[in-house]
């Protein structure tokens, strides 16, 4: 009998969120933003969990900046981690978005020894993490690195999101959307929905009411003809009204899913600010290599 390969799982925090499960069996490799709050820096779910990190950013002016784990951290990572696995595999934030797929791709050039396949996920927060446990599965199923690096590759591509910002400040500093469009915001009172198109967060229309918005959240979410798996990510533990209003539209629309409740991590907030909901999906593809895990 053969011994089995051990495929380790690398992410980076852009991947983090309340209920983010990781295994026990199959422990992922979670390295820090850093996120610079009101001039202080701080690491991710290290020296400030989801809570204090929201609760500090709702006390500022300007949107905090997020910085990436850096080559050095990446390769000193994989380098620990190839003394013990046969193959990593290390999924991180959209390139669009944040330099941690770049510094990855760098840092895995520093270790020989040990394959690394550094994957792209052209997404944040929980769509990411819903592609980090499904690499985690297919690594208890056995698969080959080879073969979870393209099942994933497929899955990105399944994988979407959509957010409704009621505070808009941080994406106005972020220019996620432009200053002409902030000002007519303002004067029209509508608010921006967005997604993550191409691999970069965009506004894709507006509402003008909350009900309107959940509207549109439900009319996202009925787009699926079957969801492997999805979440409603909001800005505090407790369901708000309009989160209230969301699952109660979407048990009536998709009663055959359960849409559960988490709170989005510090490194999204930093973008999109700390009072916005929203929804990410992985969408089921008909005679996935998944299925039969």
């Amino acid at each position: 009998m053969t011994n089995r390969s051990t495929i380790a799982v690398v992410t980076d925090s852009f991947a983090t969120y309340s209920v983010f499960p990781g295994s026990k069996s199959l422990p992922v490799t979670v390295l820090p933003n850093r996120i610079t709050i009101d001039g202080q820096q701080y690491r991710e779910n290290i020296d400030l969990n989801i809570d204090e990190a929201l609760n500090l950013m709702r006390k500022v002016q300007h949107a905090p900046k997020v910085s990436p784990p850096s080559v050095s951290d990446y390769a000193n990572a994989y380098a620990k981690i190839a003394e013990t696995a046969d193959g990593i595999i290390s999924i991180h934030a959209s390139r669009g978005i944040s330099p941690s797929w770049s510094n990855a791709q760098a840092g895995a050039l520093q270790v020989s020894h040990c394959p690394i396949m550094v994957i792209d996920s052209r997404t944040i927060s929980a769509s990411q993490a819903m592609l980090v446990e499904l690499a985690l599965e297919l690594v208890n199923a056995g698969e080959s690195l080879e073969e979870i690096a393209r099942i994933l590759r497929t899955a990105v591509e399944r994988t979407y999101s959509i957010y409704y910002v009621e505070n808009t400040s941080f994406i106005f500093e972020n220019r996620i959307v432009e200053p002409s469009h902030a000002i007519l915001g303002a004067m029209v009172g509508v608010k921006p929905l967005l997604t993550v198109e191409n691999g970069q967060l965009a506004a894709m229309e507006k509402a003008k009411t909350r009900a309107q918005a959940v509207e549109r959240l439900v009319e996202f979410a009925i787009e699926f003809a079957e969801i492997a798996d999805a979440v409603i990510l909001q800005s505090k533990a407790q369901t708000s009204d309009t989160g209230k209003s969301l699952l109660e539209r979407l048990k009536v629309e998709t009663p055959d899913h359960v849409f559960p409740t988490a709170v989005y991590g510090a490194s999204l907030a930093a973008l999109i600010g700390t009072d916005a909901i929203g929804l990410a999906i992985i969408e089921k593809q008909e005679m996935d290599a998944h299925d039969d895990l």
